[in-house]
């Protein structure tokens, strides 16, 4: 809101990012318009990127790579209408299944 206010309408493909890092922050002169790539560049340029583990090292991890490359190629043979089935056997939500059969996580190592 505060961009809109002070420099107009946001532009479809842009975000409004922040030159402090502070995500609450309105003041104006402290935001800039980005891409979400741009945004992760200037994320990562201060110094600011996460480096929690992913994946299998994750501590919540309910999946291993071989059982998301299982999920997908079982998705591929069967085509649509299993991701309910796949979710409730693997014990995770359909949103998961549907983001390792769209590429989304888990990829193909």
């Amino acid at each position: 809101m505060s961009w809109e206010i002070h420099h107009g309408k946001i532009p479809d493909d842009k975000h409004v990012c922040h030159k402090c890092d502070v995500r609450s922050c309105v003041n104006p002169a402290h935001l800039f318009l980005g891409t979400p790539a741009s945004n992760t560049a200037d994320r990562k340029a201060k110094g600011r990127t996460l480096n929690h583990p992913i994946g299998e090292a994750h501590a919540l991890s309910k999946l291993t790579q071989q059982k998301a490359e299982e999920i997908r190629a079982r998705y591929i043979i069967s085509k649509h209408g299993l991701v309910s089935s796949l979710a409730r056997e693997y014990k995770v939500s359909r949103s998961a299944i549907y983001h390792i059969v769209k590429g989304l996580t888990w990829k193909q190592s």
